[in-house]
Order: C-alpha cells, then structure tokens, then sequence
C-alpha cells in the first residue's frame, strides 16, 4: 500500500513540473517514483498469491510478473506518445501525471481491498 501511495504522491509532483525545473527536483520526483514501485512490488505479489490460493501460486506470480513487463511495455510506449502529441512537453508530462497518479490510486485500492490476513 505504502508503494501506491508513493507512487501517487510522486506522479502529483510531476504536477509541479516546468521547463525551469532544476536536475534535482526532476531526480527526486524519478527517484521517490521508483522507490514507490519497488514497494509496490512485493505488496502485489502477495496480494495476487493470497487470491489463488497456495495450489496455484505459482502461476500467480508468473502472471503478475508477466502482466507487469507487459504493462511497462505499453505503459512506456503510450505514454510517450502523450507527451509528442501534446502542444508542448509540459503539457503532456501534466497529462501522463494526471494518469499516472489515477492508476496509482486505483492499484492502492485493488491491493487493499483483495489482500486477505495470511493464516
């Protein structure tokens, strides 16, 4: 949860964002983004194993982790795409921020809601 929450916090940052924005803030916002989704990672994977159950846990994982890189992917490409068609580079960072912070709190409350207490 901590992650999601991380990663929203970061992606609202970007908000913050202009062309006169030093290195510094632009590499806190990528560094808090990437502690986010590294705490995001084990959280998921324990949400999505605790759903299948012990049986099938293996291919939980192997499905988390495959629709991540897939997600990555796309997400990368897409969003690239946002930011060149945008009428500047502000523009489409905000724009991809906007959609970024969403997914964030959408993933927070799938995780929250679909984790069970391990026994």
């Amino acid at each position: 949860m901590a992650g999601y929450v991380l990663l929203t916090a970061a992606a609202l940052m970007l908000f913050t964002e202009q062309p006169s924005t030093g290195f510094a803030e632009t590499a806190l916002f990528g560094v808090l983004l990437g502690c986010g989704a590294g705490l995001a990672n084990a959280p998921t994977n324990s949400a999505v194993i605790d759903a299948v159950g012990r049986q099938r846990s293996g291919t939980g994982s192997a499905t988390v982790n495959a629709t991540r890189q897939s997600g990555t992917t796309l997400g990368i490409a897409v969003l690239g795409s946002v930011i060149a068609s945008a009428p500047t580079h502000t523009v489409g960072l905000h724009r991809i921020a906007g959609v970024s912070a969403a997914i964030g709190l959408a993933l927070a409350a799938i995780v929250t809601v679909t984790r069970r207490k391990a026994f």
